[in-house]
């Protein structure tokens, strides 16, 4: 697959690829690094999306890609991870300003929550020394996608990034499901059950 990664493939093939081929390597070698530049072309390329599919996924690469950090398992820096996430959050926030029709709404209102319940890069704690991934296989949805990095459901709330504007997010829409019936919930409802433990003390739990 990585010939289709080249840039002079169209941008939603190549970038597939990036994100198939650093997936495929980060678990199946439990290692970011032999892609890791594969992954600054995919965060690179990003500019300008348009597809709330496409920013969920940049947002579940960018969890792989804490996780590897968190482990020494890719080079990847702090810095380069904390414009990542700024530059996603500030995306998907331009395009819930253009007042998106309900369904894409709820997909970009979700993409939002899981960009803001990540680690904070500023506070992980990066191994000094590389150490095993954990078993993905528990953390996968049945759509193959990652439902939210394996340490994180331990991380302190002080540790993620905005766990306030990740509640407000999916506040917003789980009260705005009646008019978008199809998102797909189990996905949601998936994340919530993993960060439970995290997100049962926020005053917000009981009700959303």
């Amino acid at each position: 697959m990585r010939p289709l990664a080249d840039p002079a493939n169209p941008p939603p093939v190549r970038q597939r690829a990036r994100y198939e081929v650093a997936v495929a390597v980060l678990r199946g070698q439990g290692d970011l690094r032999p892609t890791d530049e594969l992954v600054r072309a995919y965060f690179a390329d990003l500019d300008g999306e348009e597809s709330a599919d496409r920013l969920q996924e940049a947002s579940t690469l960018l969890m792989y890609a804490l996780g590897a950090k968190a482990r020494g398992r890719t080079t990847l820096r702090v810095e380069e991870l904390v414009e990542i996430g700024d530059r996603l959050r500030a995306r998907v926030g331009e395009l819930l300003n253009g007042l998106p029709p309900p369904n894409r709404r709820a997909r970009l209102l979700s993409t939002l929550g899981h960009l803001n319940i990540q680690p904070d890069p500023h506070r992980l704690a990066e191994s000094e020394e590389t150490t095993d991934l954990p078993d993905m296989r528990g953390w996968i949805d049945e759509n193959d996608e990652l439902i939210v990095e394996p340490s994180a459901q331990a991380v302190p709330a002080e540790f993620l990034v905005d766990l306030n504007a990740a509640m407000a997010a999916w506040m917003e829409l789980t009260h705005g499901l009646d008019r978008a019936p199809l998102y797909p919930v189990d996905d949601l409802a998936s994340m919530l059950g993993v960060l439970a433990p995290v997100l049962i003390d926020h005053p917000d739990w009981r009700e959303l």
